[in-house]
């Protein structure tokens, strides 16, 4: 984290009192991990904190130290001093509205995403780290605020999500030794993993199932399609978040290059997930349907019908493959 953005921060913890804290839609590990580590630091600083989210706490989320203090709220209630909004690339992910947006004094963008649009007052943006775990991380060390084993714990949950459990590229050294830093304050590795990786819902694992069974593969099979609708998650009885890491099962079949996941968010209205083994960039691909995200990982949101979302995303991903000459013959070795 630079230096100066993380001073013009710790200067407005210092001048301020009333602080709120938001994610974006659907939140993963690295969100909720880091929403939740910096309500925790902010409070022990005697912070007035409220952590917002639009969308429900994903039940693998609720063991997490100081789970119970985010509330779900479609509206503001209140102004706030500081706004600071986490792991979003614009503040419309994070469902609020601008009258919300006109409710904070001053607004703070903290993210690792390449697309991010530096919508803040602040902007505080590192593309190079693994996480916004990893970026909380640092700030704490920055604020001299020192990190207990409930912090820690939040901020191991946003980097070992968003790393794949240290398996994806965006693991460096650097993460791996911050790793190693939570870890000593206490945190029961195999328990923490276990409730983030290896227990799951009787639906969820229903809806993969099905999902897994209708799974697809185009363009020379360079390309995986798996796909969700709101009928499947009702039939399974599982929740959106269910789906989290459901797309990776694509990208593992040999051959593979992108993976893409569909999912169903409401009549004509599609969320799409994208997944790259890294020779190309699938951010550049969600950014032409007003997304974005990392080279290997990213989504946007499209309206239309299935077929029409679908033909316009397998299109534009396989002009990306053939500009970068993927084709059956030329990935064969």
């Amino acid at each position: 984290m630079l230096t100066e953005e993380a001073q013009a921060l710790n200067d407005l913890v210092e001048r301020n009192e009333t602080f709120v804290i938001l994610v974006h839609r659907y939140p993963e590990g690295d969100a909720i991990g880091s929403q939740l580590a910096l309500g925790l630091m902010l409070m022990k600083q005697g912070k007035s904190v409220e952590m917002l989210n639009y969308d429900k706490l994903p039940w693998q989320y609720k063991f997490l130290p100081g789970s119970e203090h985010i509330k779900i709220a479609e509206s503001f209630q209140r102004d706030y001093d500081v706004g600071i909004v986490l792991d979003s690339s614009d503040f419309e992910r994070t469902n609020y509205t601008e009258s919300e947006k006109g409710m904070i004094r001053y607004l703070v963008n903290m993210d690792h995403h390449l697309s991010n649009n530096f919508f803040g007052d602040l902007n505080i943006i590192n593309p190079q780290a693994s996480s916004t775990g990893e970026m909380v991380y640092n700030l704490s060390k920055h604020m001299d605020i020192p990190l207990n084993r409930d912090i820690a714990l939040n901020i191991y949950t946003a980097i070992v999500t968003d790393t794949g459990s240290f398996r994806y590229s965006n693991t460096t050294s650097e993460t791996l030794m911050i790793a190693s830093k939570l870890v000593s304050k206490g945190i029961d590795v195999a328990w923490a993993n276990e409730n983030l990786f290896e227990i799951g819902t009787l639906g969820r694992i229903k809806l993969w199932g099905e999902t897994l069974s209708k799974i697809e593969l185009t363009y020379h099979d360079l390309i995986s399609i798996l796909t969700v609708t709101q009928q499947m998650l009702i039939q399974s009885n599982a929740e959106f978040n269910d789906t989290e890491n459901l797309i990776n099962n694509g990208l593992s079949i040999v051959g593979v290059e992108v993976s893409l996941l569909f999912k169903e968010l409401s009549e004509n209205t599609y969320k799409v997930s994208f997944r790259s083994k890294g020779k190309i960039n699938v951010a550049k691909v969600a950014e032409i349907f007003g997304g974005g995200g990392h080279f290997r990982a990213s989504g946007c949101k499209i309206s239309g019908t299935l077929e029409q979302v679908r033909d316009k995303v397998i299109k534009m991903v396989s002009k990306e493959l053939e500009a970068h000459g993927l084709t059956t013959e030329k990935t064969a070795n």
